[in-house]
């Protein structure tokens, strides 16, 4: 084989190797150390993908990422820098993408929210929230009430609606999806509750005892 052969071998395997490498903005949720966390797969390979996000793992540790519409894979941390992580699949659970439609990711939490409904006002646990809405649980049966308001400590979700509530819990839609910004911070309190060890004290609330007690 002559020289030129061989450098059209390597630009070969280069271009191979760039192909297995996809640029995407992919939201998708981090499992570790008992948490859950936001990050944005930036580009994507068979053996692993590059996250942005402000979770900061050490080097070797492992961990599962997964986003809606596609598997979910354990890896280990290749390289952690400048709010990004290197991770190497070890191995990756596939699904029927058929059984799981793309949806928006739901991030698990600990937070607590509170519902107003008219006049009544529910505070409920946040099961798991999403840039499109939220899981609730802790809430009484309710009939198809229309537009509600939804208070996650400082932040505020007018005319959300209702799309399914049984056995406690409730699904609530937000009126336009949220900025993928504004759910991380979200998310950054939700992680400073959970340090400090809060939890969800599941009352229900009417509109003159809130007022009473302010």
């Amino acid at each position: 084989m002559n020289e030129q052969d061989s450098q059209g071998g390597a630009d070969q395997v280069d271009r191979r190797n760039e192909q297995r490498h996809i640029t995407t903005y992919r939201p998708c949720c981090i499992e570790a150390e008992g948490g859950a966390y936001l990050g944005i797969i930036r580009n994507i390979s068979p053996g692993g993908v590059q996250i942005e996000t402000t979770y900061q793992p050490v080097t070797g540790q492992h961990l599962t990422y997964f986003w809606d519409g596609g598997p979910a894979a354990e890896a280990e941390v290749a390289w952690c820098a400048d709010g990004r992580l290197g991770l190497r699949n070890i191995t990756v659970f596939h699904h029927d993408a058929d059984d799981f439609p793309p949806r928006a990711i739901r991030i698990p939490t600990d937070l607590r929210a509170d519902i107003w409904i008219g006049d009544d006002c529910y505070n409920v646990g946040v099961a798991n929230i999403s840039q499109s809405g939220l899981l609730a649980y802790g809430l009484p049966a309710i009939p198809d009430c229309g537009l509600m308001s939804v208070e996650l400590e400082n932040d505020c979700f007018p005319n959300a609606s209702l799309r399914w509530c049984r056995d406690g819990s409730a699904g609530i839609k937000f009126e336009r999806p949220i900025p993928l910004k504004r759910l991380r911070a979200i998310l950054e309190r939700n992680a400073e509750r959970t340090e400090n060890g809060a939890a969800f004290d599941g009352s229900v609330r009417s509109f003159t005892t809130r007022a009473s007690a302010a």
